[in-house]
């Protein structure tokens, strides 16, 4: 984790602390040290919904950045595997060699060009196929079905081509889901509510108490970064990166030259 993760905690646990410190001073004498057992009652049942609530958004956040990652993984499979079907086409060298060149300037577009667009935030769903992947299909017209090996390459790319669509959309749209203001909101205000508790609450060891209230803190923050991270999957600790097509777009130039 980055260094300033912690730079950006240390203004957090001071406030914290020095808001403990003058509860401690000013606020536990009189009626709110008499009410220990409504304070206990009042925990039980919001830290269990607190619980609840940051576990259900975590939970979601991570599922879709295992998709992201998922999807990524299976177009990167479809695209070698277009490569290598044409493999099987028989006295077709330049149209094989075509196929691979307008695989090329796809993998490429999506290095250069719309890795870029997804960090975005402006940027919406594209769900309409890009110039480059109809550059491909008509490279991909031009295979000759001479004989039952080029009928089967024939079919297989076609196929391949159909779930690099899929997975491409799918790709650009999970990256653009986040998650919804008004659960980030109510986590925010249920994290305030958690330690202001915590830190009005009657607890007769000083140690004890900056403890409880010290580490709610920390482990509030850090929640709260992740679930931001989380949510920008293309930067961060959590970032997914466009290595696996790099690496696709040396085996391709390979081919090629």
């Amino acid at each position: 984790m980055k260094i300033t993760s912690f730079k950006w905690l240390i203004p957090w646990l001071a406030t914290s602390g020095g808001l403990t410190w003058l509860a401690r001073e000013f606020l536990f004498e009189g009626p709110l040290a008499q009410d220990v057992e409504a304070w206990g009652g009042f925990f039980t049942v919001f830290g269990i919904l607190y619980a609840i609530v940051l576990g259900f958004v975590l939970i979601l956040a991570l599922e879709r950045l295992s998709l992201l990652r998922q999807t990524i993984d299976s177009e990167i499979n479809a695209l070698q595997d277009v490569r290598d079907f044409t493999i099987y086409l028989d006295d077709q060298e330049e149209t094989r060699r075509e196929i691979w060149r307008e695989l090329l300037v796809y993998v490429r577009s999506v290095v250069e060009q719309e890795w870029t667009e997804m960090r975005h935030p402006s940027r919406k769903c594209d769900d309409d196929t890009s110039p480059e992947l109809e550059n491909l299909m008509k490279a991909t017209n031009k295979i000759s079905a001479a004989n039952e090996s080029d009928s089967v390459a024939l079919s297989a790319i076609i196929g391949h081509i159909g779930e690099i669509t899929t997975f491409r959309t799918r790709r650009i749209c999970t990256a653009q889901e986040h998650t919804e203001k008004q659960l980030v909101y109510l986590l925010e205000f249920m994290s305030y509510v958690l330690v202001g508790g915590l830190i009005l609450t009657v607890v007769q060891s000083v140690f004890v108490h900056y403890m409880m209230v010290l580490s709610t803190v920390i482990a509030v923050y850090f929640s709260l970064k992740i679930l931001k991270d989380l949510d920008h999957p293309l930067s961060g600790d959590w970032k997914v990166g466009p290595s696996p097509f790099q690496k696709l777009v040396s085996s391709l130039e390979k081919h090629i030259s």
